[in-house]
Parts: C-alpha cells; structure tokens; sequence
C-alpha cells in the first residue's frame, strides 16, 4: 500500500464509525414492533446476501418481502431490501429493462427515507444506486447522510470505495475496503466483495499484491464459482499465468457451469495454445485449441480481448496470424 493510501485510512480511521455489525437503530425499532415479521425480512436479507446468480433465491425473496409490506405498509426495513433486489434483478437480467428497475429501486428507497428520514442503511442502498448509475455527486451526498447520520453497516465503507474507485481516486478506495477487511465483518458477502475489490484496485495500480488478494478471496470463499473466475481472469489477463488460469477456470465450472465461466476457460485454452504453438509443440498444443474451440468458437471476440491486456499480447500476435491463415 502506497503511504498516501496509509494515511487516508489513518484519517477515515479516525473520523468514521468503525464496521462493526451492529444493528441499525431502525431496524432493532421494526424487530421491537414485530418479530414476527422482522423474522421473515431476515430471511429475505440472507437470500439477497448470498444471491450467486440463482433467480430462485430472488424470487423467494421477492414473495417475504411482499408478505411483510402487504400485512403492513409501513415496515420500512422492508422498502430497503426490496430496493437491493430490484438492483440485483436488473444485474441478472444483464441490464435488460434497467431503467425502468432502477427508477423503481429509487422509489422504493426513497420510500423508506419518507417513513424514516434517519435511515442511514436507506441512504447507503441510495449511494451504491447512484455510483452504479454514473450520478456521482448525488452518490456522494448520499453517503455523506449515511456517514452524518452513523452505521455499522459494512456496505457503507463498501459503497465509499465503490465510488472513489468509479473516480479513479484508488488509494482512496484501498484505504475503505481496508477498515472492513481490518475491522471484520460477520457478513460473508461484503468480506467477499471487500477482497475481490482489493485484488482489483491493486490490479489496477500493478502492485505485486494483487495476486495475493484474489487468493486470500478464493481461500476464503472456495466454493464461489464467480471468485475463481475472477481469479482466471486475473491470472490470465494480467498475470500471465496461463496454467494457474486454467486450473482456477476449471474449478469456477467444476462449481457451477456458466458461460463466463466457459468463455474465460476457452480464453486461457487459447492462450496455452499460442505458448505451445511459439515452442513447436504443434500435437499438445492442438488438444488445447480444440477444447477451447468446443467451449467458444469465436475466435473474434477472444482477440478483441486478448488485444486489452499485457498477458495476452503474444497470444494476440499468434491467435490472429491462424484466424488470417484460415
């Protein structure tokens, strides 16, 4: 880490509340009121938590969350988890209809900030709603409530980082990912993505630890297919460790078959055959390019990749004298 990365953490240390999982102020208030009710939002929050891409999960969530609001209006936690799902329905469907979901997630959060104008983990959703649509001001502002009004909300700090990355400020964004991994979390999912955000900002800023990040993110979450993906890529794309590539992308579809998945497995296939290929091991190298063929015949779009990235420039080079040649 950079000394101005330390020292930004030094001052966030001191200024913001720490991430501790404590229970938000408005949410010990709805449990007191029904805990009943407060029983079935936590069932809807662990199913967004852990949600890996199973509409299933979604769904169920979906009918808790609408069983609570239709028994009683008011139960405004309630309003911000429906809000984190419509943004992650808009993500499983590829962007599909967004504007329309994330309109409605906007309402939906500004539903729950109307019935609790001190809703501090409402403003948090608000800010990590914004970041993603490129409304960085009012992203900031957002968060700036959130951080005015306090949290132990681990997606604050989270949501910070997000933004500060989107500004390419990525000291800055280290120095908040850092007060979760520093500080802990019992939620799996922002430690998760805490690491995965590690890995990529120091990738970005090609330190030497960005290896160890992705590592320290599939050591603590070995069975996310997603996380061994991202750790291929990584790998590949900028390690150029082409056969760690391939043994982490084998093992992100021996966990779930998927078609990034397949697509970077093809991607790290392509490339041992370009390295075989460069050493005249014509016979090996055929293997790979014929199982790369059978995950992902288009060769275009893997060369317009591999074109992106300093791991796959010789690749690139040998990949398109065969596409020309045939």
């Amino acid at each position: 880490m950079s000394k101005f990365c330390i020292v930004i953490l030094l001052v966030l240390t001191s200024t913001f509340l720490a991430a501790e999982d404590r229970e938000s102020p408005i949410d010990t208030k709805y449990r007191s009121i029904s805990e009943e009710k407060f029983q079935l939002l936590t069932e809807a929050k662990v199913l967004l938590d852990n949600y890996r891409g199973n509409t299933n999960d979604l769904n169920t969530s979906k009918k808790l969350l609408e069983s609570i609001l239709q028994q009683d209006s008011l139960f405004t936690p309630a309003y911000v988890e429906y809000g984190r799902l419509a943004i992650k329905s808009v993500h499983n469907n590829y962007d599909k209809n967004s504007a329309g979901a994330l309109s409605f997630a906007e309402k939906i959060i500004y539903r729950a900030i109307e019935i609790e104008p001190e809703y501090a983990d409402a403003y948090t959703l608000l800010g990590h709603l914004y970041t993603g649509q490129k409304r960085y001001l009012e992203a900031e502002n957002a968060l700036k409530t959130a951080d005015k009004i306090g949290t132990g909300n681990p997606w604050l700090h989270i949501n910070w980082g997000d933004l500060l990355s989107r500004q390419k400020k990525r000291d800055e964004a280290i120095a908040r990912y850092m007060m979760i991994y520093e500080k802990g979390t019992s939620n799996r999912s922002a430690m998760a993505y805490t690491l995965l955000q590690l890995g990529t900002q120091h990738k970005y800023l090609n330190t030497i630890e960005a290896r160890s990040w992705y590592k320290r993110l599939v050591k603590f979450e070995p069975t996310g297919a997603w996380h061994w993906q991202e750790y291929s890529k990584f790998l590949l794309f900028w390690d150029a460790d082409v056969d760690e590539a391939i043994i982490s992308a084998r093992k992100s579809l021996e966990i779930m078959d998927f078609g990034a998945g397949r697509f970077t497995l093809a991607c790290a296939l392509y490339a041992k055959w370009a390295a075989l290929t460069k050493e005249g091991n014509i016979n090996e190298a055929n293997q790979y390019f014929d199982e790369a063929k059978s995950l992902y015949p288009d060769t275009t779009r893997v060369l317009r990749l591999f074109n992106r990235y300093p791991g796959t420039v010789t690749a690139r080079k040998i990949l398109s004298e065969y596409q020309a040649d045939n």
